[in-house]
């Protein structure tokens, strides 16, 4: 599967119905909350431990299919180097090769 890059690769993703995989799996932007700090290093171990994948928050699912993008979250209160951090420092051993894409929305299209 291609890293999704841009906004249109998420609403491919959505107008596909691209079901969610062992390499796949579909996050609201919620999960990425202080709260939900925990739960990031979870998910991203249980793909390192299995072979690996993209998950992407920021779209709603239902029965393993994407639902709608939800809006996202502003890049100021979580950037990728928290995103980062919150993995590195709660995963061990350190897991090599993550990548974090964060992605634009424009807005005026909701």
């Amino acid at each position: 599967m291609n890293i999704p890059i841009k906004q249109e690769d998420l609403e491919l993703l959505v107008q596909q119905q691209v079901q969610e995989s062992l390499h796949l799996d579909y996050k609201r932007s919620e999960a990425l909350s202080k709260a939900g700090q925990k739960e990031i290093p979870k998910d991203v171990s249980a793909f390192a431990n299995s072979d690996g994948g993209v998950i992407i928050y920021g779209i709603e699912e239902s029965g393993h299919l994407p639902v709608r993008i939800d809006g996202g979250i502003p890049n100021s209160a979580f950037t990728r180097e928290w995103i980062e951090q919150t993995i590195l420092s709660n995963i061990s051993p350190r897991i090599e090769g993550i990548q974090i894409q964060q992605i634009s929305l424009d807005m005026d299209i909701w």
